[in-house]
């Protein structure tokens, strides 16, 4: 499988070469067009194929087309995990649509941009519906102010006991994550008594 995919990229690296920027993105966008199709009719070990080739393109085509790609991925309910993971990994106007909405990246691959990425990236993260309580944790640990205030005013985030501890300790100086842990109703008794 991985063989296709290498002449494939082969084929698209030799007949692009001389092409334009504007021609290359033309090529990666057909491309991840085709996928977003042909996804959901696709079997694993086919989709597999398919993923590999724009995960082997992104390097030569331009943020925007990255980003025109990202957005394209985001809103899939089965979404090719090679490309997903590697434009989830992007700057973060590429990054963004995915870390907010695909399903395609799970709770590994959520930590992982959380501890390796900046806090753009965390922050895109900390703003997605039905947040794990190892995600939420792990950019509590990990993120800046704005960050936790995120995950705090995520309604949907669950949010472990250990989590809890290391917001309320920051609300003692931060007076905006006070009341957002003051508006959530699971907040552990313990906490509500200090």
């Amino acid at each position: 499988m991985d063989a296709l995919a290498d002449v494939m990229a082969d084929d698209y690296r030799s007949g692009s070469e001389g092409a334009s920027a504007e021609r290359r993105g033309e090529l990666f966008r057909h491309v991840t067009a085709l996928l977003v199709l042909v996804v959901d009719r696709c079997l694993q070990e086919h989709l597999d194929v398919y993923d590999a080739v724009p995960v082997r393109l992104a390097d030569m085509v331009a943020p925007p087309m990255r980003g025109e790609a990202a957005h394209r991925l985001a809103g899939l309910g089965r979404a090719p995990a090679g490309i997903v993971r590697r434009l989830a990994l992007d700057d973060i106007e590429v990054a963004a649509p995915l870390l907010g909405h695909s399903t395609a990246l799970d709770e590994n691959d959520l930590v992982a941009i959380a501890c390796s990425r900046g806090e753009p990236h965390r922050l895109a993260i900390a703003a997605r519906s039905g947040l794990s309580a190892r995600v939420a944790e792990t950019l509590v640990v990990h993120g800046d102010d704005p960050v936790r205030r995120a995950v705090a005013g995520n309604r949907s985030a669950a949010i472990s006991a250990r989590a809890f501890h290391c917001l309320y300790d920051q609300a003692r100086r931060d007076p905006v994550l006070r009341r957002l842990l003051a508006a959530r109703d699971d907040v552990p008794r313990l906490l509500l008594t200090h």
